[in-house]
């Protein structure tokens, strides 16, 4: 039974994240049917996103308890902002000083 748990929790975490449903049913090794002829992802597809369908590293992050990975995009995203206020802090530096000049 918390075998079955795990893949009700697998299967419901990747629909609310908006990971498509072939993808999802693939990794839990469900049969899909005739698309399983013409639908043959490799490992690195079903890992790897691209612009127009989520895979499963879209999705780790709900899933790993560690908060590594969590932490490492948030200090990323915070570099970025902090970069683009530094570059926002010296340009009305150097606009104060072209008024006063």
């Amino acid at each position: 039974m918390q075998c079955h748990g795990f893949r009700k929790f697998f299967d419901t975490t990747c629909t609310l994240n908006v990971m498509d449903g072939l993808y999802v049913e693939k990794l839990m090794g469900h049969n899909i049917g005739i698309k399983a002829h013409y639908f043959k992802p490799s490992a690195q597809d079903l890992l790897e996103g691209n612009d127009h369908k989520l895979r499963y590293l879209s999705v780790i992050d709900t899933f790993t308890i560690n908060d590594e990975s969590r932490l490492k995009r948030q200090n990323e995203i915070l570099k970025v902002k902090k970069s683009e206020f530094e570059y926002l802090k010296q340009q009305v530096e150097e606009t104060k000083r072209a008024q006063f000049d």
